[in-house]
């Protein structure tokens, strides 16, 4: 069940003031570009060969042309990590909870122009009690496992591990689930409109605002495939199919290196 109020308060969530080039991953930085991560990102994904994954792609790549940056995988952030954070806790934490993982839909919502780019926000899944659920849970259960990895490691000695300079980690995730399609300072009003005419943007059967969608009843493969809510290439979202974890640079695409990929 949905809490009207949590989502409101998303919903009005704008991005900071920023500027930054978007720009493919896994590819050298120019000479002028410092290469260190400042975090370690994991990735929802669709499945790679799905039609999604093509279609999201393709769109992604349309908007990055049309702003002279580079295209970047379709994706929505579980977890925005320190980048001295232990892959090798990651990848035990994902492998884990791959099978929850993956029975996790992003539907989409809302589309938004904001200062820094466009963005989709997705479902956001709530108990009567005001608490996450769904895939919201599974973001929450997966920095709980972390935190638990790091504590056993601190208790048997683990040089690296107290050498981190921190004993946990927070999920500092803005508006999960969101999906970015483009990062741009301008234009962002014009690229929504040229998808729309392509007839890559299909608005909600019911709008608020220039931009705006109402709620989608929780959870489903209905919500993917009802007529009358948002739809993005012809979808109203994806099935998690894949999951990345990536060194990156903020908005910084061009500092996004992945070294992990499980499907």
């Amino acid at each position: 069940m949905s809490n009207s109020k949590p989502f409101k308060k998303w919903l009005d969530w704008r991005p900071s003031k920023k500027s930054h080039p978007n720009v493919i991953d896994n590819v050298p930085p120019p000479p002028s570009q410092p290469s260190e991560p400042s975090n370690l990102s994991v990735w929802l994904l669709p499945a790679q060969s799905s039609p999604e994954n093509e279609k999201l792609s393709s769109i992604i790549k349309h908007l990055a042309k049309k702003y002279g940056n580079y295209a970047y995988h379709p994706h929505v952030t579980l977890a925005m990590l320190p980048a001295s954070f232990p892959p090798d806790i990651v990848e035990r934490v994902l492998n884990e909870m791959k099978p929850q993982l993956f029975q996790q839909q992003i539907i989409f919502e809302a589309l938004h122009a904001g200062q820094v780019g466009i963005f989709v926000y997705g479902h956001r899944e709530f108990t009567s009690e005001g608490a996450p659920a769904g895939l919201m849970a599974l973001q929450h259960a997966f920095h709980y496992r972390l935190n638990q990895e790091l504590q056993i490691a601190l208790e048997r000695g683990d040089e690296a591990i107290m050498n981190l300079g921190y004993r946990e980690v927070r999920n500092i995730v803005p508006m999960f689930p969101h999906f970015s399609i483009a990062y741009t300072p301008v234009g962002q009003s014009e690229g929504v409109t040229e998808l729309e005419q392509m007839g890559l943007y299909t608005r909600p059967a019911e709008t608020q605002g220039e931009h705006a969608t109402t709620q989608v009843p929780g959870g489903g493969m209905d919500d993917l495939t009802a007529s009358d809510g948002m739809k993005l290439g012809g979808y109203r979202g994806y099935q998690v199919g894949a999951l990345f974890a990536a060194y990156c640079g903020g908005l910084r695409p061009e500092k996004w290196r992945i070294f992990m990929r499980l499907e």
